[in-house]
């Protein structure tokens, strides 16, 4: 309590004619609630998070209806024009509308420039117990801590205007002074969200995560740890709840408002809430069998790529290895270049061609290319000839059904390796395997890229855009297969966008959250023809500020270059011609 006297008013008085209060004094400051930490998308398609907002003092979270979000508007743009100059970033949450065009159209109709974001799963409004909106939370980005969560404003008085809860427990903390209020009830309308509800493990929960997550989290594969039984489930319960809010994991970040995806990882809305519902009820065990612990005893998921060949394919026809390479302890090694001539004795389709790294701890990324090395990077370009890599993240896929790449008889192939140090000596024989087709396919499959070398990031530059663009033919259709976005560790975001013709223009893909280590290939649901003379676009920008969680050196320039420190703007295309 402070020591000079203040004003107490009760929001509810009006219906509670009469209430009884007990008052307890802390003898420090009194605790605050943490903030969980996510990530949502806001109305102009950018991925927003939490915990990146550490450049400015304070984030306010304002949990809304927007059926109200008109009357709203007014108090918003004020509070902005208040305190939004003092480090303060306002971002509106919306939990109820149903796409992302209602946003963008409440954004024009408020007249706003404020970020609304959607939580269309509900899941960060659950987290924060919101019950009724407007409601307010406001956060210390030092602590990630709530100094202030409840009304925006009070009730007016007769001719006297309501107390400003938000703005004076705002101004306050700014002012390194305790808020009079930390807390205070929102009174509004309750927010119509979806009830939690009860949520079995055996039914449920371990269906979801066999079909989502042990197929990496398993003894051998590339998940970290295995999702072996129930347990294995709890002890891990805090970071698969945090990552889930984040969008993470599963490793899947395509905006699902462009384009539908045959290999799309994600959970669905209704997935992702059963199952922080199930973590926030305690996740009970429940009766019954656990079909996890069953999983592993019986059928256990095979030990598979990149660790094995894949699978789904079986043994490739012919197994090609690089000559055996040492890596030093420590030190940045640069790209290793080599030339092998398998016995390749008649021209011949690819169903298949499939790296399988030797030694997984140093090997970060191998690409092998049809020609000897001055064919491949004699003019700079890097992907002429490209028909093979292993990149973090990407599974092994057969190349789409009736398509293949050609090799001419007697190639020459070039390997491409990046090896990073382990701190101690190490080897490496990475292998390619080629799958053949038996009858050539009718469609030849190729791979392209738009693509720019000219970069140059400022240290700290937080928006740093590029942009290139690739023909795919201009004398006949192509059908488009897959996209891959590449840079390096301060790329935030690319999309693509075909530029037809005839003068519309479509976009195919955005990755609005780039993760260098999770270098995805995106496959069309359903293949799209382009028609001859299409431009595909590539758009995208670089994050080189402390605010980048991947960032090795915020300090610096950042040019175009090989190594991860360095960076590269590449929209990788697979498509096909007919034959």
């Amino acid at each position: 309590m402070p020591s000079a006297p203040f004003e107490w008013t009760d929001p509810l008085s009006s219906s509670r004619p009469r209430g009884f209060y007990r008052l307890s004094q802390w003898a420090d400051d009194a605790p605050r609630a943490q903030a969980d930490n996510f990530r949502l998308m806001d109305h102009e398609g950018r991925s927003q998070e939490l915990f990146y907002q550490s450049a400015v003092d304070a984030v306010v979270l304002l949990f809304i209806n927007p059926d109200s979000g008109n009357s709203l508007a007014g108090t918003i743009a004020d509070l902005e024009d208040t305190l939004g100059k003092q480090s303060v970033a306002f971002w509106i949450i919306d939990p109820l509308s149903k796409s992302r065009s209602e946003l963008v159209a409440n954004a024009l109709a408020w007249q706003i420039h404020t970020p609304i974001l959607h939580d269309s799963a509900q899941l960060v409004s659950r987290a924060y117990g919101v019950e009724r909106g407007p409601e307010a939370v406001a956060i210390d980005t030092a602590t990630w801590r709530i100094f202030y969560r409840g009304a925006i404003a009070g009730s007016a008085s007769g001719e006297l205007p309501g107390p400003s809860y938000l703005a004076d427990a705002v101004t306050a903390f700014l002012g390194g002074q305790r808020p009079a209020y930390s807390r205070t009830p929102a009174t509004e309308g309750i927010l119509p969200l979806a009830s939690p509800v009860v949520v079995s493990y055996e039914q449920e929960i371990a269906p979801l995560l066999i079909q989502h997550c042990v197929r990496c989290h398993s003894p051998g594969n590339i998940g970290p740890f295995s999702l072996s039984d129930y347990q294995t489930v709890v002890n891990r319960a805090s970071s698969i709840r945090r990552k889930i809010l984040t969008g993470e994991m599963p490793p899947w970040f395509a905006d699902p408002k462009w384009g539908e995806f045959e290999n799309d990882w994600s959970l669905s809305e209704a997935s992702a809430r059963a199952l922080v519902d199930w973590l926030d009820q305690g996740a009970p065990r429940g009766g019954g069998s656990d079909p996890l612990a069953d999983l592993f005893a019986n059928t256990p998921p095979p030990t598979d790529y990149p660790v094995n060949w894949p699978a789904e394919l079986g043994e490739p026809d012919l197994v090609v290895t690089i000559p055996l390479q040492n890596i030093p302890a420590n030190g940045e090694v640069d790209y290793r270049y080599l030339e092998v001539r398998p016995n390749i004795p008649a021209d011949t389709y690819l169903r298949a061609a499939i790296i399988k790294p030797g030694n997984r701890k140093v090997v970060h990324h191998s690409l092998v290319f049809l020609g000897n090395i001055s064919q491949t990077f004699g003019q700079g370009s890097g992907l002429h000839g490209y028909f093979a890599g292993y990149v973090p993240g990407i599974p092994a896929y057969a190349f789409p059904a009736d398509t293949g790449k050609f090799i001419p008889a007697n190639p020459t192939l070039t390997f491409q390796m990046h090896y990073q140090t382990h701190g101690s000596p190490q080897t490496d024989r990475t292998e390619l395997g080629l799958y053949f087709h038996t009858t050539p396919p009718s469609m030849e499959y190729r791979t392209t890229g738009a693509s720019t070398t000219t970069i140059n990031i400022a240290p700290g530059e937080r928006e740093y855009t590029r942009e290139a663009s690739v023909v795919l033919s201009s004398t006949q259709a192509t059908l488009l297969y897959e996209m891959s976005p590449h840079m390096h560790y301060r790329g935030a975001r690319m999309e693509y966008e075909a530029l037809y013709p005839g003068g519309e223009t479509e976009k195919l893909l955005s990755v609005p959250h780039y993760i260098f280590d999770w270098q995805l290939l995106y496959r069309l649901a359903e293949p799209k023809w382009m028609p001859a003379g299409t431009v595909i676009r590539v758009r995208g920008a670089f994050d080189n500020s402390p605010q980048n969680p991947h960032n090795p050196n915020p300090t610096t320039t950042v040019g175009f270059g090989e190594q991860s420190d360095d960076e590269m703007f590449i929209g990788y295309i697979n498509y096909a011609v007919p034959r």
